[in-house]
């Protein structure tokens, strides 16, 4: 059988026989985070030390067929590699059990995972910050908060997930008729243990019981999603940073396109198959600084410059 059959196969057509849930009649946010601390991009506009998180939203419309899907797709990973939940870094890089696997049957779960996410047109939000990146953003707001339950606003981390969070919840403002009701939301363990919850008091009216909390990923198959898409938006912007050198990279953004992948609060831009992408997404990312009332150059990126100069 082959895998878009063994994975995929009839699931977009199971309609009412999963048990009803919470879940079914609230919906779900899930979330990730991606990062390569000291790990310097080609793109001096993406600091080393970044982090980023990434939100899906599943809503309750979506939530019995998109379980019933992501679970046939696990099981069918599972019986395949031996794995109990998928990390798409691994899967991309070939490490672990997906060492022997060619990078293209690697590119199918890709594709497979591009094709959820096209078919039940999820939200995906994006924030990302770095230490350099906090101090301007403190220098241009003039009302920064002095103090905030759980989050520590000298952390970028925590303010990475915090203006995340702020996207999310005007979001699902704009969307009540299709969002009405307080949405569970939870993050993959890390930045706590699994367990944890972190309080959102005065956010209960749109967020489950004010508080989000964090679960291992593979507990909640949701967060799968997560991962996927935070993994697949680090990756895009590598390549585009680099220039799009390789055949691989290539087909690579062609299986996770922003035609599938609806990023709600990322521009769409199409990327030249060659080292011309590299100036492409550099005008990007200082156009994203502009709207935000930012030096075009970023103050490391200075740094770095004035270093070179003899």
């Amino acid at each position: 059988m082959a895998p878009r059959d063994r994975y995929h196969g009839e699931t977009m057509d199971v309609t009412h026989d999963t048990p009803a849930s919470d879940l079914e009649s609230t919906g779900i946010v899930a979330i990730d985070d991606s990062g390569t601390p000291g790990t310097p991009a080609k793109s001096s506009s993406l600091h080393l030390n970044r982090k980023t998180w990434v939100a899906v939203i599943v809503p309750a419309p979506a939530i019995a067929r998109l379980r019933i899907a992501l679970k046939m797709f696990i099981d069918g990973v599972r019986g395949d590699y031996g794995v109990d939940e998928l990390h798409f870094t691994d899967i991309y890089n070939g490490r672990g059990a997906f060492k022997p696997v060619p990078v293209e049957k690697r590119y199918e779960l890709f594709a497979l995972m591009a094709e959820m996410f096209e078919c039940f047109k999820l939200p995906i939000f994006v924030q990302t910050c770095s230490p350099e990146n906090l101090a301007e953003i403190r220098s241009h707001m003039t009302d920064w908060p002095e103090n905030l339950p759980w989050f520590r606003l000298d952390n970028h981390e925590h303010i990475a997930l915090l203006f995340l969070l702020c996207r999310i919840r005007m979001f699902v403002r704009e969307q009540s008729e299709i969002l009405p009701r307080p949405l569970p939301v939870v993050i993959d363990a890390g930045l706590m243990k699994p367990g944890s919850s972190l309080s959102m008091p005065g956010w209960a009216d749109l967020f489950a019981h004010g508080r989000a909390t964090f679960q291992n990923s593979h507990e909640n198959p949701f967060l799968q999603l997560a991962d996927f898409a935070a993994f697949t938006i680090a990756r895009t912007q590598w390549i585009a940073s680099a220039g799009v050198k390789k055949h691989r990279d290539l087909e690579f953004l062609k299986t996770v396109s922003a035609d599938k992948l609806w990023v709600v609060n990322l521009p769409a831009g199409a990327i030249t198959p060659d080292e011309r992408s590299a100036v492409e997404y550099e005008r990007i990312l200082q156009a994203d600084r502009a709207l935000k009332c930012l030096p075009l150059d970023p103050r490391w990126r200075v740094r770095i410059v004035n270093a070179k100069k003899p």
